[in-house]
Order: C-alpha cells, then structure tokens, then sequence
C-alpha cells in the first residue's frame, strides 16, 4: 500500500448536495492543494471529490512509475463515478489538473469547467528536452522562488520533480491544445497575471480556442501558482462557487 506523505495529500470527498464538483490538483502536487477550495464549494452546497492521481503525494519513485495515461484515465473514471451519481458535474482543476479538466469538457461535456492556472505553455527551459534529460538526470529540484502569502499548511507536494515526467505533461498540454475547439461548455479561466510557472498567454490561447458560448476570464494579480492556497483565495473561491452555481442550472 502507497505511504501518503500527508493526511492532506489523500484524496477527499465532502458531501453536500445533489450536484458534484470534481477538483484535480497539479503536476507534483496532492490534493492538500484542493481541500481549502473543496471545503468552500461544499459550504456553498456541492459534493466534492478531490482526486489524487497516481504517484502524487507518495513518493517520487512511486511518481516515476506513472504516466499521462494513468492520470488522464483517474479523471475519466473518477468524472464517470460522479455522472452515474449526482444530477450535475463541474470540473475544476489547478494547473496540469486544469488541463486534465479542460481535457474532460471536451470528451464529456460537463455542466462545466474551471482552469486554475492551467499551461498551455511551461516556463521551465529544459521541458522539452525532458525525454533525452531524464536519462542522465531523473531528478530536478524545483527552483526555488520567494514566493509570499501561501497558506503553508495545505502546501504537500514534492519539492523535486522526476524529470521524464515532464514530457507527459507536455503531451497533456498538446493533448488539450488541439481539442478546445470541442469545449462547448461554460468555462471560467483564472490565473494570475504573474504567474512564475506557466506562460503569461495561457489563458489567452484557452479562451480563444474553445466554443462555448458562456466564456470568463478572472485575472489575479500576486505571482503565484498555486493560486488555490494563494494570498488572493478571497476572490477566487466566491467566483468559482458562483460560476459553477450559476451553470449548474443549465447543465
């Protein structure tokens, strides 16, 4: 049995309602990322399920040994479990959980669907060199930024990343990349206007390529991330849980 590194990086489910809301954390991370936002959406009268995907908030041997595949294939199945259960599904994901999300709206249409600080392109300089880099250096430490106002005790993740696994996080991007145009659900995008981590026109090429009818953008303004235990959560929980209220309706 997998070791979880932290009570908080096990996945969760907070009961409230008829209509549900998956949250997917990000690349390296654990669902520790997701529980402040999943306890406000349950507050404001959802059923939560806050998935940890294989390999996250175990061990990085354990990340080693997972793929794209195993991830992409948690969230269907996960969002599968909830669609057979609940009246409504919303999808919510932080990061490469964003992609993964938007990946979902354009294969299962949910009611609908939030990015978080998702990429459509990644800072780091040596991704692309990842395959080739990650058999001569199977680990990266992540590089180390001041960052200021995260809630320190939700931030369980890995402060180092298996290197090779950056190409399947790239392949996910790619993977979404070409299918937005098949979104045809409502869709919030929420990033920061300095994010460290992502590329400043993500939410710009995500916003642009889909169809939906129903599309927002929400800008924040501190260079975080991990924006779901970020310094701005006052703003970007109420929006979420009023952007999914709102489309719920409709679904």
């Amino acid at each position: 049995m997998e070791e979880i590194i932290s009570p908080l990086a096990a996945d969760f489910t907070l009961f409230n309602g008829a209509d549900a809301v998956l949250l997917i954390h990000g690349f390296t991370g654990s669902p520790a990322h997701m529980l402040p936002l999943g306890r406000a959406l349950q507050e404001a009268g959802f059923t939560v399920r806050g998935i940890r995907l294989k390999g996250h908030g175990t061990s990085l041997a354990d990340m080693r040994a997972a793929s794209w595949k195993d991830w992409l294939s948690e969230a269907k199945e996960a969002y599968d479990a909830l669609e057979n259960a609940f009246r409504s599904v919303s999808v919510v994901g932080l990061s490469m959980g964003g992609v993964l999300a938007l990946i979902l709206a354009e294969e299962k249409n949910p009611a609908c669907c939030v990015t978080l600080a998702a990429p459509m392109g990644i800072k780091n300089p040596l991704s692309f060199a990842a395959p080739a880099l990650g058999k001569i250096v199977p680990v990266l430490k992540k590089r180390k930024r001041a960052v200021s106002g995260l809630d320190m005790d939700y931030a369980v993740g890995y402060r180092e990343i298996p290197t090779a696994r950056i190409a399947d996080l790239n392949l996910l991007i790619r993977t979404a990349k070409q299918g937005l145009s098949s979104v045809r659900c409502p869709l919030l995008c929420a990033q920061s206007a300095h994010d460290p981590s992502i590329t400043a026109g993500s939410a710009d090429i995500i916003l642009k390529g889909i169809s939906s009818s129903v599309r927002e953008r929400l800008t924040l303004h501190q260079p975080q991330h991990l924006i779901t235990i970020g310094s701005e959560t006052e703003t970007l929980f109420p929006a979420v849980c009023q952007f999914i209220n709102l489309h719920k309706e409709t679904a």
